[in-house]
This record gives structure tokens, C-alpha cells and sequence, in this order.
């Protein structure tokens, strides 16, 4: 994907701090919480967005 965002090993992040209806994937007790970039893994299929049918439907998962 030519728009994905690329994180860099030692990178401080934030974890997006969503409320959607249905099943989601980001546990309560870490919305919104900072932490550090240890390693990113390969695009995977998105499995939220199969189940919901959206055409974009990769992310990076460490």
C-alpha cells in the first residue's frame, strides 16, 4: 500500500482510541495509551474489515 504509514523501530506512538459498534480488535485498557515501536510485521488481511466488507482492508501487525 503506497499511502500506508511506515513505523520506524524506537518510534513513540499512540493507539488510536476508537469506539465503532461490533466487534473490535483494540482492547479497553489500551486506547489511547503511548508506547514505543519494537519491530513491524508484514500487511496482513485486516480480519475486522472482512467481516464489515471494506475494500481496504490491510494493516501492518507487529
Amino acid at each position: 500500500m503506497a499511502d500506508r504509514k511506515s513505523f520506524q523501530r524506537g518510534e513513540r506512538v499512540r493507539v488510536r482510541n476508537d469506539f465503532v459498534s461490533g466487534h473490535i480488535r483494540v482492547p479497553g485498557h489500551i486506547r489511547g495509551k503511548t508506547g514505543i515501536v519494537m519491530a513491524e510485521g508484514p500487511l496482513t488481511p485486516f480480519s475486522d474489515a472482512h467481516a464489515h466488507v471494506h475494500a481496504h482492508g490491510l494493516e501492518a501487525v507487529a
